[in-house]
């Protein structure tokens, strides 16, 4: 329902602003507004990342140029700018914040221009991203209460990324690779308070390592690699105030091609990664 607003709490290098762009995306390409508040990936960026993957190729590909040692560079390129054309008949469904960072006069601006709008979703990638002087916890209350204020009266649904802090992390090193617990919220727990829906986004163990793996890297004798699932995550459900039954369930995502889909395990993955390859080889 509407007056809601939800958090994705996450470190600052496992896939929120991938997480949010995904939803983004399908949410524009359903004919859905979403007002977009990126301060980690600018609007130009997000529209070429969403190109990129709308044609078949890896953002990262085409963002760093890397494409262009392709023998058919000059086609990618021409796919690439057909789906940026595409993008624009649907800007009347996407409109990004040109703000730098976060603060109780900034959101009210921007809260007030999704209103106008006619905005369906309101992201904002992410919270933490505070400005001003003084106590950094007293303007992250304030912050999140103006969220919540606004929520209630616009009607615009808020999605809301947030990060984690740096507790336990020296003493548990696969603290990154555990579901999202609420202590490890930057700047605390009054986020959770006052969210409609919250879930953490982590990395993911493959489900074969033995406890003989986890232990030797738990211990440093052996990398984190060695036990982590390649382009998977797991995100796990922290609140939820219409279903409070789902809290602590837990799912696989799997990351492809600058973009979260439906889990696949290792071997359902090496099999689609031929498919794709073979694709881009046609």
């Amino acid at each position: 329902p509407k007056r809601d607003w939800s958090s994705d709490v996450c470190s600052s290098d496992l896939g929120k602003t991938t997480l949010l762009s995904t939803f983004a995306r399908k949410w524009v390409a359903q004919g859905r507004k979403v007002y977009y508040a990126g301060f980690e990936l600018p609007a130009a960026n997000l529209r070429l990342h969403w190109a990129a993957h709308e044609a078949g190729y890896m953002p990262g590909d085409i963002v760093s140029g890397e494409y262009l040692l392709r023998p058919d560079a000059e086609e990618v390129r021409q796919r690439v700018k057909a789906a940026l054309a595409v993008q624009e008949e649907r800007v009347d469904c996407l409109r990004c914040a040109d703000a730098a960072f976060v603060n109780v006069d900034s959101l009210r601006q921007m809260g007030k221009e999704a209103e106008d709008w006619g905005a369906d979703v309101f992201i904002i990638d992410h919270i933490d991203h505070v400005s001003g002087a003084g106590d950094l916890h007293a303007q992250s209350r304030q912050v999140i209460a103006t969220v919540l204020e606004l929520a209630k009266s616009t009607g615009v649904r808020y999605l809301i990324a947030t990060q984690l802090n740096q507790q336990g992390l020296a003493q548990d090193f696969l603290r990154s690779h555990r579901p999202v617990r609420e202590e490890y919220i930057k700047q605390g727990g009054h986020k959770k308070e006052v969210a409609t829906f919250m879930m953490g986004l982590a990395r993911a163990i493959r489900p074969s390592a033995s406890p003989e793996e986890i232990k030797a890297v738990r211990e440093r004798r052996a990398a984190i690699d060695t036990i982590e699932e390649a382009y998977t995550s797991q995100v796990n459900v922290m609140k939820h105030r219409h279903y409070g039954d789902r809290v602590g369930k837990a799912r696989r995502l799997t990351w492809e091609r600058g973009e979260y889909t439906d889990y696949l395990s290792e071997e359902e993955r090496a099999t689609h990664q031929r498919i794709l390859r073979r694709n881009d080889m046609m």
